[in-house]
């Protein structure tokens, strides 16, 4: 579960922000709808058993202001091009949306 990895991370880098004087939400985007409404829906089903307690654990940082996990659709997840194999396109939109820039290095290999 991705979602519970980022939360350990979020929970990580808080404290340090935490000790830097900064408190807030800080948002966890997942492109997966059933995951993301499972850490806000308390309902529990037979075939969901398995990962229950991971999304307890999730859900419990959401009650107490740690994270705000949101839904995000694949094709506006900048994060792909971090994870994903991407097609040329779909990696220059992503580099766009993270404003990750072109080198000014030519083809020549020379500033331009």
């Amino acid at each position: 579960m991705a979602l519970t990895e980022g939360v350990k991370e979020v929970k990580w880098i808080r404290q340090l922000l935490m000790d830097l004087g900064r408190n807030q939400v800080t948002p966890l985007f997942s492109d997966n709808q059933g995951a993301a409404f499972s850490t806000k829906n308390p309902q529990h089903h037979r075939r969901t058993k398995h990962i229950d307690i991971r999304y307890h654990f999730i859900r419990t940082e959401q009650e107490q202001g740690v994270v705000s996990v949101e839904y995000i659709p694949s094709d506006k997840q900048p994060a792909d091009m971090l994870t994903k194999a991407l097609s040329s396109p779909r990696h220059l939109k992503c580099r766009q949306m993270l404003r990750m820039n072109v080198d000014p290095v030519g083809s020549e290999g020379v500033l331009k």
